[in-house]
């Protein structure tokens, strides 16, 4: 288990351990003499949710070695510490491939703009959060992640390259927020890392909602944007008659960072919340969440 992932199952304790040890007397929020007369939410939650999204990437980088040049150790154009002496298991006797025309880095001579990509995320988390002050929300979530990328390397291989992952996604978040009668702002951030099964592949997100809405006894409304800087990168193999086979590096980004979003929140009895919230634009999502705060 990496850093990163005990540092947010510790997290997730402690939010877990403070609100069972003050649910009968609760402590939290701090310094709730600032909301003044306003009625506070009960300070923890936990939430399950649902994500699922669909956008567009961009390459920052791509490299195709001929597989033979791998089996030889010999890498044109990278360096990549640790490589020397990967071993593949034996392969079927290959004609050796023709040499590409390539600019430096191993990359054939097209444009990285020229090649379109789609990338598809389902994710899956529960959340535990807690209201520290009358305007800070902490969270912890951990969850699952299923994603897809799909990148249109026909006019270099013969085919498009198709990566395929899934795994566990763990971060941590903050929602500021200040409320002036009915009306509400917000801002929401996350950070996010994931350990896939791949062990070659990596994701990461940055992402940001400023949303301003209404609320009512019956529940809330919003809309508002979401900021998200992903960070994508793969290694594998990829094997296309009449090219043959070759290792791949590529390293991914979202192609547009902005999006618009509308949410909406029924209260339902005892405590329990339904949310969902839509996005569009550059970025397609759906999300829906079941909450409980106590």
């Amino acid at each position: 288990m990496n850093k990163g992932r005990r540092q947010a199952w510790v997290v997730m304790c402690v939010l877990a351990a403070s609100s069972l040890s003050s649910a009968g007397d609760p402590a939290f929020p701090m310094f709730r003499e600032l909301a003044g007369d306003a009625e506070l939410p009960p300070p923890y939650g936990v939430t399950a949710t649902y994500y699922r999204q669909t956008q567009g990437y961009r390459l920052t980088d791509l490299s195709l070695v001929p597989l033979n040049d791998v089996a030889r150790n010999t890498l044109p154009g990278l360096s990549m510490p640790g490589l020397k002496g990967f071993a593949l298991p034996p392969l079927p006797t290959m004609p050796t491939l023709p040499a590409l025309p390539s600019l430096p880095g191993g990359l054939p001579l097209l444009g990285l703009d020229d090649l379109g990509i789609r990338n598809r995320v389902e994710q899956v988390n529960v959340q535990l959060d807690i209201w520290l002050f009358p305007f800070l929300n902490l969270y912890g979530l951990v969850g699952t992640i299923d994603g897809r990328t799909r990148v249109e390397t026909a006019q270099i291989v013969g085919g498009d390259l198709m990566v395929e992952y899934d795994g566990v996604v763990y971060g941590f978040g903050a929602v500021a927020s200040y409320a002036v009668g009915p009306f509400f702002g917000a801002v929401n951030a996350v950070l996010t890392q994931t350990e896939l099964d791949a062990s070659r592949s990596r994701v990461a997100a940055c992402v940001v909602m400023p949303q301003v809405g209404y609320s009512c006894k019956w529940g809330a409304a919003w809309v508002g944007a979401m900021y998200q800087q992903a960070d994508e990168s793969h290694e594998g193999l990829i094997a296309e008659p009449g090219f043959g086979a070759a290792y791949y590096f590529a390293d991914l980004e979202e192609e547009e960072p902005w999006s618009c979003l509308l949410g909406a929140r029924a209260g339902l009895p005892a405590g329990w919340s339904l949310d969902m919230q839509v996005g569009g634009g550059s970025r397609e999502f759906f999300q829906t969440s079941l909450a409980y705060r106590f």
